[in-house]
């Protein structure tokens, strides 16, 4: 009697540990003294409300965070130690990290989900075992000009942008838009990249008198640039952004009462009432209540939840083949917003 009895507890203790799947282990690589902060803060939301939620028998996330200050080659050793982990990698945020990894990527070595990065060249033709999860930044400069042309009646553009790789592109993909309303930049002005020497590109725009200017740079040089332009007496020019600004418009709109008129990949996290943006408020709550909403947080909990998500239809073994082939059946979301002031209603303009 006393051996069935062993004999039973043994079975059931087997069949308890059996019956949870994995715990899958996710990676990332971002400046974690900076904006990558707020990335990390999103997907752990985001994975700590998927955990909770699957219970004591359902399928469990880990994510490893490194920090690599911005650096591409440091992001790439990054990689290469998460590589010892998991194939999994999400949320990447410096600038060219994807293209670093094409190679491991077609050789089916790792998987790179939501990349916070939108250039375009990622959406240009199929990439194996990447998932995007956010518009393109050309969508986003189609729906910003379309905008400002079709609502707010501008027709003189300038473009401000960042004398980089990521800058020199955006530009092309600025101008594609304009000539969907048979426009051309009335003057365009760099800066020298990872600089605030924005002086020259300011008294350009003042010259030129532009009705709206595209601003293409880095957030603490584009800050500086709006501040100077006004100053100048372009008080009355649009200024324009993509979602990767959208973050100084608070802050430019307190300091100087500056608009920033910009789009997002994601709803209001403050006031939308879709479900993604009601659960990371929940979750954020529950978990971060000492951090502020933003649309960069916001962003990194979509794409981790649509990760978790997936993961946890997948019956078997959670593999880059088996994520993929579930993603494969979602498409790339188009849903962009604009904000035309801190603090005003967001308007939903293309679906």
């Amino acid at each position: 009697m006393l051996l069935q009895s062993l004999m039973l507890l043994v079975l059931v203790t087997s069949t308890c540990f059996a019956a949870r799947p994995p715990q899958v282990v996710v990676g990332t690589t971002l400046p974690l003294n900076t904006e990558g902060r707020l990335i990390e803060i999103g997907l752990q939301a985001a994975f700590r409300q998927a955990n909770e939620a699957s219970g004591e028998e359902g399928r469990r996330f880990r994510l490893l965070a490194y920090d690599d200050s911005k650096q591409l080659p440091k992001a790439v050793r990054n990689i290469e130690r998460l590589q010892q982990r998991t194939p999994f990698v999400l949320g990447l945020f410096t600038h060219g990290i994807v293209q670093a990894v094409l190679p491991k990527l077609q050789a089916s070595e790792l998987l790179v989900f939501g990349p916070d990065e939108n250039s375009t060249v990622l959406y240009d033709q199929p990439t194996k075992n990447l998932v995007l999860t956010k518009p393109s930044l050309r969508s986003e400069l189609d729906a910003l000009v379309e905008h400002a042309v079709t609502k707010l009646g501008r027709r003189k553009f300038a473009l401000f942008y960042a004398d980089s790789t990521y800058g020199n592109q955006a530009v092309v993909d600025a101008k594609a838009a304009l000539m969907q309303h048979n426009l051309t930049p009335i003057v365009e002005a760099s800066y020298p990249d990872n600089t605030v020497e924005v002086h020259r590109a300011a008294a350009a725009m003042v010259q030129a008198q532009p009705d709206a200017i595209i601003c293409l740079g880095r957030r603490h040089a584009t800050y500086n640039f709006m501040l100077e332009v006004v100053n100048r007496g372009l008080i009355r020019t649009a200024l324009l952004g993509t979602s990767y600004l959208l973050p100084i418009q608070r802050y430019i709109k307190a300091a100087r009462g500056i608009d920033l008129i910009a789009t997002s990949t994601v709803p209001n996290p403050w006031r939308s009432m879709q479900d993604v943006a009601r659960s990371y408020r929940k979750a954020m709550r529950a978990y971060y209540p000492t951090e502020q909403f933003s649309t960069i947080s916001l962003g990194a909990y979509r794409t981790a939840s649509q990760f978790a998500k997936l993961a946890q239809g997948i019956g078997g073994e959670v593999t880059p083949a088996a994520l993929m082939q579930a993603a494969s059946m979602q498409r790339v979301p188009s849903t962009i917003w604009i904000s035309d002031s801190f603090g005003l209603p967001w308007l939903q303009v293309r679906a």
